[in-house]
């Protein structure tokens, strides 16, 4: 059986091959570079909506004090609680009156400086500015410098809970400073002055029972959004855009049928997770696929294992832009999964159409080898294109 390194950039770049064995023969087993449990079927990465089982309590350990109070970090009644605050900040009509007002703002602005060149570094030059703009402006925050706040929230805010040392928290702390100096006035005049957008709508939230989200809480979403919602867009839209032009007839499928965006998005999710593993503790012991694991065990889901779980997807290692329906667990699962997986879906969708519509005969660039880094935020490195300028 294939040892499993899962800090190794190597597994990082290509975990396939050893999570499908391990899937088959092993599914529920032990890294053998760091004291975790691995989950790879489907079903038993399913079974961690349990949450009489499997808590979220060791992010709270280890990030609470850089994020502030967070819905992630919550089991249970105050997960619920917090939830049910936040997600009327996420109705469709909110999310498509911002998609037209600001999104094709953004998609524009990216754009417009490559249609003459021929050639782009799509994952820093569209990718990741699209989620990061479309992110700043939903939370009203300047989008000027775009380059420093992206590795600030990268580098310091997207700690994990296997990356985390003195050094390291330090930073975090640092760039939580930082970035609250640019949220709190956000957060203050919208209390002030409502508007009919993303914070008032945060800040306005009232229970059945008239409660309301205190600052701290809102700062505390607030925070988490920003590494969250930019790196997950991210990866998924590169990593999309390169499947459909590593096989140029998925490209030529979808040039003739754009009907087809949404479940090509869908696929892409499924293809590669932009989040590589759903972490939990154990609150008791589990049998999982015939393996007991422990209480008090850290748990990984590993999503690009499941995703691909034969049982659940017909040819599940081909990248198919027709596979619908598509039950992957891309944006998690259970209470926990995505409560920003609709914004997402509405930027990738956006971006890859555009694209397609405004860079002709897009194609990657001679010589161009993907490579993919990171633990948990898994990406492309770089994505290197040419077009009919």
């Amino acid at each position: 059986m294939t040892d499993v390194l899962i800090l190794d950039e190597e597994f990082q770049h290509d975990p396939f091959p050893a999570l499908a064995e391990h899937r088959r023969d092993d599914p529920v087993f032990q890294a053998s570079d760091m004291p975790v449990w691995i989950l790879t079927r489907y079903d038993d990465v399913a079974a961690m909506r349990n949450e009489d089982v499997f808590s979220v309590g060791l992010i709270k350990l280890l990030r609470e004090a850089i994020d502030g109070p967070n819905m992630i970090q919550m089991d249970g009644a105050d997960h619920h609680h917090n939830r049910s605050l936040i997600a009327p900040a996420f109705r469709p009509r909110i999310l498509n009156d911002f998609a037209r007002s600001c999104i094709e703002q953004i998609i524009e602005r990216l754009l417009a400086p490559l249609r003459a060149r021929g050639e782009a570094e799509l994952m820093r030059e569209f990718c990741e500015p699209l989620a990061f703009f479309t992110i700043a402006d939903l939370l009203g925050l300047p989008g000027d410098d775009q380059p420093h706040l992206s590795k600030v929230y990268k580098e310091s805010l997207a700690t994990t809970p296997l990356e985390m040392g003195p050094e390291q928290m330090a930073k975090s702390m640092a760039a939580k400073d930082e970035i609250t100096r640019l949220l709190a006035p956000i957060v203050e005049d919208r209390r002030a002055n409502p508007r009919d957008d993303f914070v008032s709508q945060l800040v306005t939230a009232t229970s059945a029972g008239g409660e309301t989200l205190d600052d701290e809480h809102v700062l505390g979403f607030l925070r988490f959004m920003l590494p969250a919602g930019e790196e997950s867009t991210t990866s998924a839209l590169g990593t999309t855009v390169y499947e459909l032009l590593a096989q140029p007839e998925r490209m030529e499928k979808l040039r003739a049928d754009p009907t087809l965006i949404r479940t090509a998005v869908e696929e892409g999710l499924r293809w590669r997770a932009p989040v590589a593993y759903i972490n939990r503790i154990t609150l008791a012991p589990i049998e999982l696929s015939g393996v007991t694991v422990p209480e008090g065990a850290l748990v990984l889901g590993a999503l690009n294992a499941a995703n691909r779980d034969e049982r659940i997807f017909p040819d599940p290692d081909t990248f198919d832009i027709t596979r619908d329906p598509n039950r992957h667990m891309a944006f998690g699962t259970g209470v926990h999964a995505c409560i920003g997986a609709p914004l997402s879906r509405l930027e990738l969708q956006m971006g890859l159409a555009a694209l397609i519509d405004q860079l002709p005969n897009l194609r990657l660039a001679d010589g161009y080898e993907p490579r993919y880094a990171g633990l948990f935020a898994n990406a492309l490195t770089e994505l290197r294109v040419e077009f009919d300028a």
